[in-house]
């Protein structure tokens, strides 16, 4: 399959603001770089671009200034939102070079130990591999329909395709389908009953001294 040529136009201007002027006007700041040439500063129509990258291929050919390079995509920047593309990093490369890049890991299918309460987990979303540039994959595919409460897919287990190397530790869990969480019983609060209330004591009566039972009888006398 014929590589996407894009018509990339050399920014004369670096920086924050003219970036901003460009993505305004409908472009993509990009920069492209590698084989020990000269980083080139480039502009990249945004709706045509962002169409390419919905399609998921990795390498395209910039022609720029009545220049072609082939490219490959090394990082794509976003807005703060993750909605936006502001910016593209390509590398120089050659179709028959080999290449690392991460790859998309796709989950196929439903899990047979889902019908009983089994719960999916993926640990691993992408994979960096090693292959020729003009064979990278756009995603790998996890078949997952057979997978029982208890099973897991390791990186050993990826069908890759034929010269697809993958870098990361092959005992690494890529899916996992866990037991059931337990049923967690609810704690009913113990009735709290309120101590009876104790009346409180009569007080007793006071005590008269001697001397005012006699005063009180001279009163009375009189």
């Amino acid at each position: 399959m014929p590589e996407k040529v894009f018509k990339a136009n050399l920014r004369e201007k670096t920086g924050r603001r003219a970036s901003e002027r460009l993505r305004k006007e409908g472009f993509i700041p990009a920069v492209l770089y590698g084989h020990k040439e000269e980083n080139v500063h480039l502009s990249l129509p945004r709706a045509e671009m962002e169409q390419f990258l919905r399609e998921g291929p990795r390498t395209l050919d910039l022609e720029y200034k009545g220049h072609t390079e082939k490219a490959l995509i090394k990082d794509i920047q976003y807005d703060a939102l993750g909605t936006e593309v502001i910016h593209i990093d390509f590398a120089r490369v050659a179709l028959y070079e080999r290449v690392t890049v991460s790859v998309e890991i796709e989950t196929v299918g439903e899990p047979a130990g889902a019908a009983q309460g089994g719960v999916l987990e993926q640990p691993l979303h992408e994979v960096e591999v090693e292959c020729l540039a003009s064979e990278i994959p756009q995603r790998l595919e996890v078949k997952i329909g057979e997978l029982d409460i208890g099973d897991t897919i390791f990186v050993k287990d990826l069908k890759l395709p034929p010269g697809v190397k993958a870098l990361a530790d092959e005992e690494q869990a890529v899916v996992i389908l866990r037991p059931p969480a337990p049923e967690i019983e609810e704690v009913v609060p113990e009735e709290v009953v309120a101590p009876e209330k104790v009346p409180a004591e009569e007080e007793a009566p006071t005590e008269v001294s001697a001397e005012e039972k006699k005063r009180g009888k001279e009163e009375g006398g009189s």
